[in-house]
């Protein structure tokens, strides 16, 4: 099971970035794990897929290094500019941060 669940979370967004993200919340409510999704994905194709791909990575380091239980995205438009944010509950961070592999790649996806 844990094995499906892995490959569900690491498929490529498919054609429907809506459905895609459905599978992630899904997948993520099958190890309890519950993500709420605030807001509506952007129209652009491109743009929608990539925050699929970016909600995936997140709710990835989330779960992964701070055990979040419970994972929130809110997705706006605000003039020309479509946001998301993500906001997480899970266990204090111990220790020093470090902008690992998984963030650099959300940064590197948000910024093209």
């Amino acid at each position: 099971m844990l094995q499906n669940l892995a490959q569900d979370i690491r498929t490529d967004v498919r054609e429907d970035a809506h459905v895609t993200l459905n599978n992630i919340v899904a997948t993520y409510a099958a190890i309890g794990v519950t993500i709420t999704i605030t807001g509506k994905l952007p129209e652009e194709k491109e743009t929608a897929n990539a925050f699929v791909s970016i909600i995936r990575e997140a709710a990835t380091n989330s779960v992964r290094h701070s055990h979040a239980n419970l994972i929130q995205i809110v997705m706006t438009r605000q003039k020309a500019n479509n946001i998301c944010k993500r906001q997480i509950t899970a266990l204090p961070l111990a220790g020093q941060f470090i902008l690992a592999p998984g963030l650099n790649g959300i940064k590197h996806r948000a910024e093209n």
